[in-house]
Order: structure tokens, then C-alpha cells, then sequence
């Protein structure tokens, strides 16, 4: 895993690039996702904060391909002129593209799949 940065004044991006890899024993289950951007705000001055975006998609690459599942997670970029601080949106699919399940909350308190919450702060 390699990581970019970039220094804005007041802000700086810290940005991964590439994958990381999980194999879960005794199944043999291997999954892969991406790593998505963070930005840690008044670096300097202010009340610091941090803001996590990008796109995170989690798949299953081991087992049966008809099988496969794919988890697409949103973490929206915070914005000064609307309340959505730090919140996700996104999907389960399976390898025909029917979505299993959509996934919402905030990641910073709890997030839900359909009605069930699956973590929470």
C-alpha cells in the first residue's frame, strides 16, 4: 500500500493507492477492497476535523464466481452548505447485478443494512 498526500494550506489529503487483501481461515475466504481518501481539516487554526470520502468496494474473490457478492460503500465529501457530514450510501450486489442489500448511515455513528444495524460507533 502506497500513499499520495496532498498539502492545501489548510488542509491536507492523504490518499491510498492500491488494495488490501484478507484471507479469513479456516474458510479460505479471500476479500479485497480499495482504501479511500481522508482530509484532516485547520491543520493550524480552528477546531480540526476530519473527513473520510471516496468509493469503497469490498468483493469476495475466492469460492464460486456465480456466488460472488460485492459491497459498493459512498463515503460523501462533506460539504459547508449541507448537513450530510460523514455520511454512506451503497449496495450488495450479487454477480447478476441484483442488489442483496443497500447499506446507510454515518460513519462516525452507526451504519445499517436495510433496517438492521450492522455496527455502530
Amino acid at each position: 500500500m502506497r500513499v499520495k498526500t496532498k498539502f492545501w494550506g489548510k488542509s491536507m489529503e492523504i490518499i491510498p493507492i492500491g488494495t488490501v487483501n484478507v484471507i479469513l481461515l479456516p474458510s479460505k475466504s479471500h476479500y479485497q477492497w480499495n482504501k479511500i481518501t481522508t482530509c484532516v481539516h485547520n491543520l493550524f487554526k480552528g477546531e480540526r476535523y476530519v473527513d473520510i470520502y471516496g468509493e469503497l468496494t469490498i468483493t469476495e474473490t475466492s469460492g464460486n464466481s456465480r456466488d460472488q457478492l460485492t459491497c459498493k460503500i459512498t463515503f460523501d465529501k462533506a460539504s459547508y452548505w449541507s448537513g450530510s457530514q460523514n455520511e454512506i450510501h451503497g449496495m450488495v450486489v450479487n454477480n447478476r447485478g441484483q442488489i442483496i442489500e443497500r447499506i446507510r448511515g454515518r460513519w462516525n455513528e452507526s451504519v445499517y443494512a436495510g433496517s438492521r444495524c450492522i455496527w455502530r460507533a
